[in-house]
């Protein structure tokens, strides 16, 4: 910036003029577009004090302006909700951006004994439609250790459940924003909820949680990237009730209580690739389709480190149409020895997993626990019409890595061992040396393929293109994702 006096009406005043421009604006200009919550009233690291209204007041007056920058500045400002749960503590509104001093130094802190429902420290208000909403380097705490009951979120977005599509929220960003609770009372970290379309996460942290670190339920176009979500009580990352056409990468969801990708209640159209998904208890990624909304997942799940989960790695359980390429993972079922595969294909509701293409995952067991099999696709209809190539596993309990039981599966192993394990007549399996293939009781299946002769794969009609991640990361994804 340059400073420039300008004479005039027997006064001198300042004015300001940014690098690169001519265009000069008076101080009062400037300052007019950020609003410091000190100056309305804020005070910093007073339990007592409520800063509820005074934030408020700052956040609104940059609404009524047409949009500016709320800034608050170092410390911790304590603030209490309205008494109405879906009030939340305060409400950001459209063309708004709230600015701290970065996570752990701005922090705003619901008050100790609130003890009833808060649907968000900070969220959008409920029924209303805000869009260009930003809000950076700010710690979200709801404090759940100070609460005897209730469920306390800490941040909120969307419209009122089931409104009209044309009623939703859009153009939400997050720029290095921490959501906890501190476990206690808390509920879920980031909760984005019914009809939010273009919202992106950037380098944020969700952590200590009751329930999800993130919660992406009816919400489109949602990008989580560079982000951490671990030690929360449920999921690291849920994606829900119809929530589509969404990315998450360069991520990590580290030991959480339920799983640390859970996809569900007709999510779809999803990207999960290269993050890091460890020590959870539960699954590592979890898809599963169900009855009520839909068995068609088409997730994709591409160049992840999926280690050390307590049961499996990624199970697909009654969800079709997902491509699962080029993971690596090692040492899951740390739950229990032989309790649970790497890669899971199973029902659920009734419904098969069917269709899925694992393509290029690598497998393996060291640890004292070890996985059931590298790869199975359950009997009794767990899975049908899958297509398996080039998948490397070892080390699992059982001496065959890979179990396949559905009918009209499909393999195609070109590096050893490969070990396969098939029941029924329709599975065909595609082998460089037929020699290692070892078969089920009833001695079924079609082999094509000799000892030193590779065997071209089956034809099959799907159609994969090669795209760039935000790490310039060069990935294969089925041709209708990209679409």
């Amino acid at each position: 910036m340059i400073l420039s006096p300008v004479i005039g009406s027997g006064s001198t005043s300042s004015k300001i003029r940014a690098s690169g421009t001519t265009t000069e604006r008076s101080l009062a200009d400037r300052f007019a577009e950020v609003f410091n919550i000190l100056d309305f009233g804020a005070q910093p690291n007073d339990p007592a004090f409520d800063n509820r209204t005074s934030i408020q007041a700052a956040l609104d007056a940059a609404f009524q302006k047409g949009g500016g920058v709320v800034e608050i500045p170092d410390g911790t400002f304590w603030l209490s909700g309205t008494g109405n749960a879906v009030d939340g503590c305060v409400r950001i509104r459209s063309n708004t951006t709230l600015r701290g001093a970065g996570m752990g130094l701005s922090r705003l802190k619901l008050v100790n004994g609130h003890n009833t429902n808060l649907t968000g420290v900070l969220r959008t208000p409920s029924g209303e439609q805000h869009k260009k909403i930003q809000i950076i380097d700010v710690t979200l705490d709801a404090n759940g250790p100070g609460q005897t009951s209730g469920t306390q979120m800490a941040f909120f977005c969307g419209t009122t459940p089931n409104d009209p599509p044309t009623t939703r929220c859009e153009d939400i960003r997050l720029v290095r924003v921490e959501a906890t609770g501190g476990k206690g009372s808390s509920g879920y970290g980031f909760d984005p909820h019914e009809n939010v379309l273009r919202l992106a996460f950037i380098n944020c942290v969700a952590h200590d949680n009751e329930l999800d670190g993130f919660v992406i339920d009816g919400c489109r176009e949602v990008v989580i990237d560079g982000c951490w979500s671990w030690a929360n009580g449920r999921h690291g990352y849920n994606f829900v009730t119809w929530s589509e056409n969404n990315v998450l990468t360069a991520s990590h969801a580290v030991q959480n209580t339920g799983s640390g990708v859970m996809v569900q209640n007709g999510a779809k159209h999803t990207i999960i690739s290269n993050s890091d998904v460890r020590g959870n208890a539960e699954e590592g990624i979890n898809i599963r389709g169900d009855a009520t909304y839909g068995h068609n997942s088409h997730i994709s799940v591409v160049g992840c480190q999926i280690n050390g989960n307590g049961r499996r790695g990624i199970r697909i359980a009654g969800a079709s149409y997902n491509y699962i390429a080029m993971n690596r993972l090692i040492d899951n079922s740390q739950e229990a020895n032989n309790g649970y595969d790497d890669i899971q294909l199973t029902s659920n509701d009734t419904a098969a997993a069917q269709y899925n293409d694992l393509l290029f995952n690598t497998c393996y067991s060291t640890a004292t626990n070890r996985s059931r099999y590298n790869i199975r696709e359950e009997p009794s209809g767990g899975g049908d019409n899958n297509y398996f190539f080039g998948n490397r596993s070892s080390g699992c309990v059982n001496g065959t890595p890979q179990s396949v039981n559905g009918t009209d599966t499909i393999i195609f192993g070109v590096r050893e061992p490969d070990f396969f394990f098939g029941r029924a007549a329709s599975n065909r399996f595609f082998l460089e040396n037929s020699g290692r293939l070892r078969w089920g009781a009833a001695n079924e299946g079609t082999t094509v393929g000799a000892a030193g002769a590779a065997a071209a794969p089956p034809a099959k009609p799907q159609i994969y293109l090669e795209v760039e991640d935000s790490a310039q990361n060069r990935l294969l994804v089925p041709a209708y994702l990209k679409a």
